[in-house]
């Protein structure tokens, strides 16, 4: 396959995982619980990801500097954890997409104070497209910007998300990417399980609940949307594969509008994808 094919496949992923997930999150009683299930099922997925990835790579020396950052890595991807399904179940797919695009521009300013990264021209345009998309989906019928809960919660996903990203820069390359990706989903499952220590009552309970097929399919999602978004990055150049990957919001966002019956805001949150995908591909470039 050429990376074209395989950016389309994770693509197709990622449009799933979004979906998925609010329709999830809504049922779900307790988010936090349910994240911590769903992450360790992602954990086990990637798991698999060895069939691609045989131990003959090379894995450099992990010094005690690189151990800190990995462990600080793993604070923020639990924060994400424990953020993400509260936040969507708070706000509409559809909603959720556009502000999560905060997190490159986020991961843009850290790459800025800590790895030396320049900014560029293309680079504020994508900071002020994406803060013009998030600010036109918050504006109210009369034309007044509101921030509800949902864009909070919304918003500080989007903050860990883009640090988690950062942290990634630095130490995942020490790493063979599939233990990467095993212990970025199963420390944070583990961790949002025991602090504050859940209820073996309360797990029953959210397990009794959950569609354990549906907590399965946004983990294979998840993670084969990752794998495959990897690989292809290493066969294509990363604007052309960034351009077909992102596409996915303004997929999801419309899907959304008609598979969720997300019909509010519909011409505002269509024009704000479009935004953020424009943001996303300058930041690529």
């Amino acid at each position: 396959m050429n990376w074209l094919t395989i950016s389309l496949l994770a693509m197709s992923c990622f449009v799933v995982y979004d979906l998925l997930s609010r329709k999830v999150s809504v049922a779900t009683k307790n988010p936090v619980i349910f994240s911590g299930i769903y992450n360790l099922l992602a954990a086990a997925v990637t798991l698999s990801f060895y069939i691609f990835f045989p131990l003959q790579i090379n894995i450099k020396a992990i010094s005690p500097f690189t151990f800190f950052l990995t462990v600080l890595a793993m604070i923020v991807w639990t924060i994400f954890a424990r953020l993400e399904y509260v936040a969507k179940k708070e706000a509409e797919a559809s909603f959720f997409l556009i502000v999560i695009k905060f997190a490159p521009v986020v991961a843009l300013f850290c790459s800025l104070a800590f790895l030396g990264e320049k900014l560029t021209y293309l680079k504020v345009l994508a900071v002020i497209l994406t803060i013009a998309a998030n600010l036109l989906i918050s504006l109210d019928k009369n034309l007044r910007i509101k921030f509800d809960k949902g864009f909070w919660l919304s918003l500080a996903t989007a903050l860990a998300l883009g640090i988690g990203w950062s942290f990634d820069k630095a130490v995942s390359a020490f790493y063979i990417l599939p233990f990467y990706a095993f212990i970025s989903f199963f420390i944070p499952g583990v961790v949002n399980l025991l602090i504050p220590r859940v209820k073996l009552k309360s797990l029953v309970t959210e397990i009794k609940n959950t569609n354990i097929r549906n907590v399965f399919i946004l983990a294979f999602a998840n993670a084969t949307g990752f794998l495959l978004y990897i690989k292809a990055l290493t066969m294509g150049e990363v604007s052309k594969v960034v351009l077909v990957t992102t596409s996915a919001a303004v997929i999801t966002v419309v899907l959304a509008i008609f598979l969720l019956n997300e019909k509010d805001k519909v011409t505002q949150k269509i024009i704000a994808a479009f935004l953020v995908v424009g943001a996303t591909i300058l930041l690529a470039i």
